[in-house]
């Protein structure tokens, strides 16, 4: 949508997709980005743009923090090229785990036209969700204690501070984070992990939610054959 900013008119995402990380959102993004009728920038699946509240990210290492989009221009840079005809998204995942900051800084930046913004939420099993997001840090590199120990709060406490990737259960703490989407966006669309095994169906019902054309879904689209982090917040 194209909005007003200090005077300025800017685009910026139609609808995101904030969570929650390791829950099947990066097979729900490539299957939408697959969409004609949808834009995601090119350079970056998950900006987390707003869950940095417009202050430079300092708890996070300075490579990502160089390559952090944490400074408004150059968040509306990455949709200054948006055809007025397509739905333009973000797929931070991060911003359900940050709930409050990035919705604060959604309704800073949104305005008055913050209710028109979309909310897709994809939820997996907290237990399973963990687990996941655990294994997927140990074949980074990134995680060498046991899942019991990484799991034991006064560890995931100190540790969070350096690396918000560390806070396995709390990325899995869906009631208060999903409550305050809910209470604040009237277009908000909560799914469950399990729905990705019908994909057809799914995906069906968010093209009627985004008001664009049913999408068929090519059978190799796939979550991330790679293996290589596609969040990088999850190990930073």
């Amino acid at each position: 949508m194209q909005i007003s900013f200090k005077g300025n008119k800017v685009n910026l995402p139609d609808f995101m997709i904030v969570g929650a990380a390791k829950s099947g959102t990066t097979t729900l993004y490539r299957i939408l980005a697959e969409h004609p009728q949808i834009y995601f920038p090119p350079s970056e699946k998950e900006p987390f743009y707003f869950c940095f509240g417009g202050k430079e990210p300092r708890e996070l290492n300075e490579i990502t923090r160089n390559r952090a989009v944490w400074k408004t221009e150059d968040y509306f840079n990455l949709y200054s090229g948006v055809d007025n005809d397509m739905v333009s998204g973000d797929a931070s995942t991060s911003y359900l785990y940050k709930h409050e900051t990035s919705i604060s800084h959604m309704s800073l930046i949104y305005g008055k036209r913050l209710e028109e913004l979309k909310i897709i939420i994809l939820l997996r099993n907290p237990v399973d969700r963990a687990y996941s997001h655990y294994t997927f840090l140990v074949r980074n590199g990134f995680e060498e204690l046991s899942f019991e120990d990484a799991l034991m709060p006064r560890m995931i406490e100190s540790r969070r501070r350096a690396r918000w990737g560390f806070d396995y259960l709390n990325y899995g703490a869906y009631a208060d984070q999903v409550a305050h989407y809910m209470s604040r966006f009237p277009h908000c669309k909560v799914y469950l992990t399990e729905d990705l095994k019908d994909k057809q169906s799914l995906i069906n019902d968010i093209t009627e939610f985004l008001s664009v054309d049913r999408l068929e879904i090519r059978d190799e689209v796939t979550a991330n054959p790679s293996g290589i982090p596609k969040s990088r917040f999850l190990v930073d």
